[in-house]
């Protein structure tokens, strides 16, 4: 038998005494003759009862009766260290020990000592059950920050959204949290005009204080959007724009570390990341589907897309006829506001959108044939150029009209000189700074150091 009982209380009652030592629990008659009536070895620190080892030639009246049958798999559940119940079952059934046997009461499925004791973290679904059929019907968003350097516009935060039909992402750049509503209500606006005009059906995000401001909360159940919130403590449960801010951060990383550009240009990277993450498949779409083309039906045109970084020439207006016809810059971009590319000038420390752009001659990119949001996809009209650049900064309202704004050589504008440049009306003469409306990117500003 594998289990067996050996009552001392018995024993005693009926005169007999024990006695262990050098490994034997030896058992004795009643006084007066002692004698012993059986010996049980220790084997495993355990000393079991078994007729083999009784060593008297007949087995005793006071011989201790052995517990046998069957029991439940609850009980060896229990007895087994709270080993799962399929484990115990196979293992009896297939013979894998002896002297067990299992009785036919059913199963449990359910042990509160396991759950204490074992109760993990239930997996989250990687792949959503869930099939929309219209963009906004269900819209996640994220806030990525602060970031260890501000951005040149002043920026810590990125306010991420994608649309779950689509997989289109946008970003927006943020100086604090408190922004989060304006930015989702720009955000809104862009999606009814662009995309859908019933606008955002549903909103997932996190718990984070920003989404559950009351204002942004009663602004979404005055417009009719629902929210859905993950439980505290499970970012998991909103992995797909989680997932997007991972994506996009990593990528801006690296192609600033590929272009050896300075930190402060993380905004322009992440918005140029999201713009290309753009026109890339996503394997939530059906075929080898382009989130831009989902979106708009229009496949993207990515013939001669440039490298972040890449030197670019850009014309210089108003020079004189022997004076150098073009500067160097890097280009970081496009602008969602105008037809132009984003150029990054390291010595001044700006960038400016420019329309007059030159590059390597095996990479040359005509602007229309990049197919900018809100357009479709057309040659370019340039039957009446623009005179000046735009200067992509926070606090100037016009281009520059002055060859020196251009002029890599000409000295840097520290912060003990003037704040503006030279023949730029002053600050009290400029309107509001006008901000790109969905990302948040300077679209005019004085050049800071």
């Amino acid at each position: 038998m594998a289990f067996t009982l050996v009552s001392v209380a018995c024993l005693d009652k009926a005169g007999c005494s024990l006695t262990i030592e050098d490994g034997e629990c030896k058992i004795r008659s009643p006084r007066p003759y002692r004698t012993v009536l059986g010996s049980v070895p220790r084997v495993n620190n355990l000393y079991r009862l078994d007729s083999s080892v009784i060593q008297a030639p007949k087995l005793p009246k006071h011989y201790a009766n052995m517990a046998s049958g069957p029991i439940s798999i609850i009980e060896l559940h229990r007895r087994m260290g709270h080993v799962n119940f399929q484990t115990l079952g196979e293992m009896v059934r297939k013979g894998a020990v002896e002297g067990v046997e299992i009785d036919s009461s059913p199963t449990p499925t359910f042990c509160e000592a396991c759950v204490r004791g074992k109760a993990h973290r239930k997996a989250f679904s990687k792949v959503s059950e869930s099939t929309y059929s219209k963009y906004g019907e269900k819209v996640v968003t994220d806030l990525w920050g602060p970031a260890q350097v501000l951005s040149l516009g002043g920026h810590s935060y990125a306010h991420m959204f994608e649309d779950l039909y689509s997989r289109e992402p946008r970003v927006a750049f943020l100086k604090a949290k408190s922004e989060a509503f304006e930015s989702y209500k720009h955000y809104e606006a862009w999606v009814k005009v662009h995309r859908n005009p019933s606008g955002i059906a549903c909103l997932g995000s996190d718990r984070g204080g920003e989404f559950l401001d009351g204002e942004f909360s009663t602004y979404l159940q005055d417009t009719g959007t629902i929210r859905h919130l993950n439980v505290h403590d499970s970012p998991q449960s909103n992995g797909v724009v989680e997932r997007l801010n991972q994506t996009l951060v990593e990528s801006a990383w690296s192609m600033l570390f590929a272009a050896n550009l300075p930190p402060f240009l993380w905004a322009e990277a992440i918005h140029h990341a999201a713009w290309l993450r753009a026109r890339i498949p996503s394997q939530a779409l059906p075929g080898c589907t382009t989130p831009i083309e989902q979106a708009t039906g229009q496949k993207p045109n990515l013939k001669k897309v440039l490298v972040f970084g890449a030197i670019v020439w850009v014309k210089v207006k108003n020079v004189g006829k022997l004076d150098p016809q073009a500067v160097e810059g890097l280009f970081v971009g496009y602008d969602e506001e105008s037809k132009g590319y984003r150029v990054f000038y390291p010595k001044r420390r700006s960038v400016i959108v420019e329309r007059d752009v030159y590059f390597d001659k095996e990479a040359v990119v005509e602007v229309g044939e990049v197919v900018f949001e809100g357009e479709t996809e057309r040659k370019a009209d340039f039957s009446n150029p623009i005179s000046n650049p735009t200067v992509s900064n926070d606090n100037a309202t016009s281009a520059p009209k002055t060859p020196e704004v251009l002029n890599p050589d000409s000295p840097k504008i520290t912060t003990e000189m003037a704040p503006i440049l030279p023949d730029l009306p002053q600050q009290s003469d400029l309107s509001k700074p006008r901000r790109n409306s969905l990302t948040g990117l300077p679209q005019y500003c004085t050049i800071s150091t």
